[in-house]
């Protein structure tokens, strides 16, 4: 999902998890209406875009309270550190963690209920190459196991390396959504983006 800042991205998402309501529009998440939001929330991971982790506890410590509120075993969270590649780093508090290894736990808590449909916002701001490409291939991984992503990004590379269908918002409207050759061509991203972009700013 591409869009410029302020184009409802975020609001979208925060809508599908259930976390804010629409006035006009209802929506299905995994065939799940919005009366049945407790059942289809028990099958959805989010990553949002703000690290949303508890800085003066372990990642271990960190997994295991969300892995609470969920009702999990204490053993997903071994799961979730090894397979995020931060079991050697478990017990040690999260503000000593670079921006990269934030990230990935932010991650891994939203991988914790093993969920069918994971949507990720910019889940790579601020993080070193390195880390970036872990990211990716822990995504592309997920993607081959079958699990749904959305995914909200500024960048074009990713976009080209991780995604198969491309939506495109401005000013709370979806103005293009379809495969990604369609809507983006396989040459210059970037100018076919903007002109979706450029199309609506002329309405």
């Amino acid at each position: 999902m591409l869009g410029p800042n302020g184009a409802g991205k975020t609001t979208l998402i925060s809508f599908l998890c259930g976390q804010v309501e629409g006035k006009y529009r209802t929506a299905k998440v995994l065939g799940f209406g919005r009366d049945e939001i407790r059942t289809y929330k028990q099958r959805l991971g989010y990553a949002p875009q703000e690290i949303a982790l508890f800085p003066t506890l372990s990642a271990r410590e960190n997994l295991n309270f969300f892995g609470r509120l969920l009702d999990l075993p204490r053993h997903e969270s071994d799961r979730v550190l090894d397979w995020i590649g931060l079991s050697e780093r478990a017990d040690d508090a999260v503000h000593t963690f670079s921006g990269g290894m934030k990230r990935r736990l932010n991650l891994g808590v939203a991988l914790l209920n093993r969920p069918d449909l994971l949507i990720l916002d910019e889940p790579t701001v601020g993080v070193d190459p390195q880390s970036r490409n872990f990211i990716f291939d822990k995504i592309l991984e997920l993607k081959k196991e079958g699990v749904t992503l959305i995914y909200s990004t500024h960048y074009f590379e990713e976009v080209k390396r991780l995604c198969d269908s491309v939506g495109i918002m401005v000013k709370g409207r979806m103005v293009a959504h379809g495969p990604f050759n369609e809507i983006l061509g396989s040459e210059s991203l970037e100018h076919r983006y903007f002109e979706w972009v450029g199309q609506e700013a002329l309405e």
